[in-house]
């Protein structure tokens, strides 16, 4: 069940809810180390200014990043990452990304997140 917050900025929050599962988990992800497109689930309005996305991680390795950005970003120095800060050591954070194109955003992960990687969205701005 979707809960919309009141405004801020103009813009109001839809929070998702409590999911039932994650929406993309290890086998859904490429992981070598190259950016590639991930197209949000179509719950997700195509006019949403911003969306709010939580990732796990877990690694055998310490210092290994699992990193989000928009979709049209070139320049990654802005990304947002996560990193195992040592071995076999879970990792999560929220983010929010501005939805720049449609519902797809980038993501970054190395064939060292060799244990598991997960991503779902917590909820959006319209």
């Amino acid at each position: 069940m979707f809960a919309i917050m009141p405004a801020n900025a103009g813009l109001q929050y839809v929070d998702r809810g409590d999911r039932a599962a994650e929406d993309f988990v290890f086998a859904d992800f490429d992981k070598d180390g190259d950016w590639h497109i991930l197209t949000l689930p179509d719950f997700v309005p195509l006019n949403a200014k911003l969306v709010s996305v939580i990732i796990y991680g877990k690694a055998t390795a310490e210092d290994i990043r699992f990193s989000v950005c928009p979709a049209t970003y070139t320049d990654r120095w802005g990304a947002f990452w996560i990193k195992t800060a040592n071995p076999n050591s879970d990792i999560h954070n929220v983010f929010t990304l501005p939805s720049v194109n449609g519902r797809d955003i980038q993501y970054d992960i190395p064939a060292s997140m060799d244990i598991d990687a997960e991503l779902s969205v917590v909820g959006w701005w319209i």
